[in-house]
């Protein structure tokens, strides 16, 4: 009973992390890409209004730190690898690929 709690606990978080990873926009301005009179304008997301509030990356990278520190946690008890671990590891590497890989470059920022 304990441990199907644990995996239903870990798994509903898990997928809140990803809506988490995908949710969380880049630029708070995103949103004006979306609007047609802006794009007749040129808007690219180059040229979106500097966001100066909490960068993206941080934000959705900090709802991760939770997972990955109890998934490290229980693969050092175990000593070896946890699957919590793997599943910490999988959305690292789509937070990696969502914010380094697939951001756009813009040289003037």
């Amino acid at each position: 009973m304990k441990r199907s709690v644990f995996v239903l606990v870990s798994a509903v978080y898990a997928l809140f992390c990803t809506a988490m990873l995908f949710g969380i926009p880049r630029n708070r301005y995103e949103w004006m890409l979306e609007d047609p009179a802006m794009r007749t304008d040129g808007m690219t997301f180059c040229t979106l209004p500097i966001d100066h509030g909490v960068d993206a990356r941080v934000e959705s990278f900090a709802y991760l730190i939770p997972l990955l520190v109890v998934a490290v946690v229980l693969s050092v008890r175990r000593r070896k690898p946890h699957w919590l671990l793997w599943v910490g590891l999988v959305l690292a590497v789509l937070w990696g690929v969502r914010f380094l890989v697939l951001t756009p470059s813009c040289p003037t920022r």
